[in-house]
Order: structure tokens, then sequence, then C-alpha cells
């Protein structure tokens, strides 16, 4: 059934001039805002490096990368979301969306939970203290950094509900707006837990749990004052629609455990081979380039339900167009990133940490430059691929390509160090990734064009 209230299909070329003022405020407002993911690190890097000291920033670093492998406890369902509501964004089909959105709330809640339970039991029959090189603490320092760490981002699987709901309407405005709330918070949140002298799990959960939370606000004001019609009423959950989600939602599950294993968990595998304590360097180089890459993010995710609209109305010539220029924008901010760490690294970093004891050697820095302009190659074109849900092909690609960088990771690591951890990186993806994604994007849209 569908509502006459929502928007309803429309001209292509209206579509079009639609869908660009929508992503050109997005951009707008990534220009204004995305600039706080570059200060976040410039002022948590250093008050955390002086609050715990440069022998356990790596340790700090290791939790943190744990945090993003919590999505994984959403099933993939707030992607599998985006695409349903895409669908029913176009038809106009708000009683749909509705029962959507409650569908997709009892099932990532239903996975953080398992997933929450499932790190509790692990914690305590384990020692996580080897992980972060902790030997000397109290093994209770070690769980807590764990719970902390997984703790916080699953806080953020569940709020992040609201960033699928405005991918989906083409609202990048509200999402960044929001996130930009969410970046001042782990600001405030990681300098209130140095205050408070919270530890090791206070700062984890700071810089972890922080944005979540910022979320969870914004997701309750969108469901009662922004689009009230997508707030759940009793009898809108719908197994159906609950069992469609799940399984669209864990072939992107599939597609976010390959990649993370490929791009978070490069720090893990330092942290195993080599230990953390000459992991520091190598961080905040990828710190920095982190901060980098998701200024394009922002610019990219809200490109996932935009691309998807344009081939659900057949706009071919507009996926390709936009897909230049983001590759363009992309490549040319982690370059010039890249080439400033390279060129003036050490006056960098003194005026940031106030010493330039965790440079990194100009290979690092290379490698990892070109590792993050993987990134975007693939990302991309991975936003177009999503959209119409093309996620078993790339998963392959994923999957040769963390095995690579596995394989190669462990071969190079006791000859090179951290050198050869970094370069396994941009290697795997040139022999994997960097010429499957322009080949399976070629081949999805010849195939819409003679649809």
């Amino acid at each position: 059934m569908k509502s006459s209230s929502g928007p309803q299909p429309i001209e292509d070329g209206s579509a079009r001039e639609q869908r660009s003022r929508r992503i050109g405020f997005g951009v707008l407002s990534s220009l204004l805002i995305r600039p706080l993911g570059l200060v976040v690190p410039i002022v948590v890097v250093p008050l955390v490096i002086g609050y715990v000291g440069a022998a356990r920033y790596g340790a700090v670093e290791t939790a943190w990368a744990l945090g993003p492998w919590t999505s994984l406890g959403g099933l993939g369902t707030g992607l599998a979301l985006m695409n349903g509501l895409t669908d029913r964004y176009v038809d106009g089909d708000r009683v749909s969306a509705r029962r959507l959105v409650a569908s997709l709330l009892v099932a990532a809640l239903l996975g953080t939970m398992v997933m929450f339970g499932l790190t509790l039991i692990a914690v305590f029959l384990t020692d996580p203290r080897k992980l972060f090189d902790l030997g000397s603490e109290n093994i209770a320092v070690a769980r807590g950094m764990v719970i902390a760490a997984v703790g916080g981002g699953l806080i953020a699987v569940v709020s992040g509900l609201s960033g699928s709901i405005y991918g989906a309407y083409q609202e990048p405005h509200r999402n960044n707006l929001w996130d930009g709330a969410g970046k001042l918070a782990t600001i405030g949140a990681v300098w209130l837990a140095v205050r408070l002298n919270l530890g090791l799990a206070g700062v984890a959960f700071a810089f972890i749990g922080a944005a979540g939370i910022v979320r969870a606000i914004n997701l309750s004001i969108l469901l009662t004052i922004e689009k009230p019609w997508l707030l759940p009423r009793r009898g809108d959950i719908d197994s159906g629609a609950m069992r469609t989600l799940i399984v669209s939602g864990m072939g992107f599950v599939a597609l976010q455990f390959a990649s993370m294993a490929i791009v978070q968990s490069d720090r893990l595998v330092v942290a195993v081979l080599l230990g953390t304590k000459d992991m520091g360097p190598y961080a905040v180089i990828s710190r920095v380039l982190t901060a980098a890459y998701g200024v394009v993010m922002l610019v990219l995710s809200p490109l996932w339900p935009a691309h998807g609209e344009a081939l659900r109305r057949g706009d071919v010539a507009w996926v390709r167009r936009t897909v230049k220029w983001s590759l363009a924008l992309g490549l040319g901010l982690i370059g010039v990133v890249g080439v400033l760490l390279i060129v003036a690294q050490k006056p960098l970093l003194r005026v940031w940490l106030g010493s330039d004891q965790l440079s990194a050697s100009a290979s690092i820095v290379t490698a990892l430059t070109l590792a993050f302009a993987s990134r975007v190659w693939i990302d991309s074109r991975s936003v177009v691929l999503n959209s119409v849900d093309v996620v078993r092909p790339q998963f392959l690609f994923l999957l040769a390509n963390a095995t690579l960088f596995f394989a190669l990771a462990w071969l190079a690591a006791p000859r090179l160090g951290i050198e050869g951890v970094a370069w396994a990186l941009p290697i795997s993806s040139v022999l994997t990734t960097g010429w499957g994604y322009p080949w399976l994007l070629r081949k999805i849209l010849r195939g819409r064009e003679h649809a």
C-alpha cells in the first residue's frame, strides 16, 4: 500500500536537478563541518599521549581499532535499510518505510546485545593484556578497555540508524550537522576522561562512544520531530521485512568484515606481530590520513542513496559523471595530505604534539598515503555497487585483498618491521580490488544501459 502523502516518482530531468541540489548542500555542509574530522586527532592525540605516555599510546590505539568491528553487531541492517528506504522514497510509500524502521530497530538491538554478551564471555575467559602489550598492568585494565571499546561501538551501531534514514532521504546536510556535534562531543569526552583520570578504559570509551550517544539523541529527535511518520507503532514489526533486512544486511556484513580486515586491522596486525611499543609513529600518521579520508567519505556517503535513486530512474550518465568527480576530489585530498606529511612531517608534529619523536619514515608515509588513495579508488565505486545490492562479487574481491594483505604482512613484518605491514596494504590492493572494482562497475553500468 502506497501513501499519497509521500514523495512521488518524478521525471528524470527534475529528479537529476533535485538530486544534484541535495548533494550540493551535502558537499557545502561537508566543507563547513568536516574539518572537525581533522581537528579531533589534532586535539585528542596529544592530549592522550600526555596522559598515558608515548609507551602506552599504542595500547590506546589498539583499543580504538576494536571499536569499528562492533558495527558487525548490527548485522548490516542499517545499510540494508538505506537501500530499502530509497525504494520507498522513490515510490512514496511511507507505511512500508515505517515498518522497515521498526523491523530494523529490533534486529539491530538483538544483534548488539548478542555481540556484547559474547564480548563479556570472551574477556573473562582470556587474558586481553597480551593484545595491548600490558603485561605489567592489572588484568582488569585490559578487560575494561575491551568492554569500553566494544560497548561504545555498539551504542554507535544502534544510534547510527539516523544516518541511514538521512541517507535514504538524501539529507546529508542534516547528517553532517549531527556528525559535527558528535566530533565535538568526542573531543569534550576525551578531555573529560583525562581530567577525571578515568584511565585507559575511560579514554577508550570516550573516543568511541561519545559520538554514539549524540547520535542516540539525534535518532530520538528524528523519529519524533523531523520525520514522525517513521516512528514505529504497535504492530509495525514485520517478520518478513526483518528477514529481508537481515538477509540483505548479512551480505553487507560480509562486505564490512572483508573491508575491515584490510582497513581496520593493520594496527592489530602490527600489535600481534611486532608489539605496540613501536607503533606510535605508524598510528600517528595513520590517524592523520584517516581524518583526511573521513572528509572524503562524508562526500561519498550521501552518494550511495543518490546513485541508487539515479540507477532506479535509469540515469546512468549522471552516475558515471559523479564517479569521475568524486575520484578526482578524493584522490586529490589524500595526495595533498600525503605530500605535506612527507615534506614537512617533523615541523608539523612539533607544532601538533610538541615533539617529533613519533615521526615516521618517508617509506611508511608513502605506503600509507597510497593505501588510503586505494581506499578512495575502491569506495568511489563501491557506493554505486552497494546502492543496487551488488554484494557477492565485491566480497570476493575484498576477500582476495584481505587474504593477500595478511599473507604479505606476515612475510614482510619479520624482515621489514612496520614498513613491511604498511607496504602490504597498497600492494595487495593494486593486485586485487585496484583493477577488480573498475571492471565490475563498468559491467554493471553497461547492463543498466541495455536493460
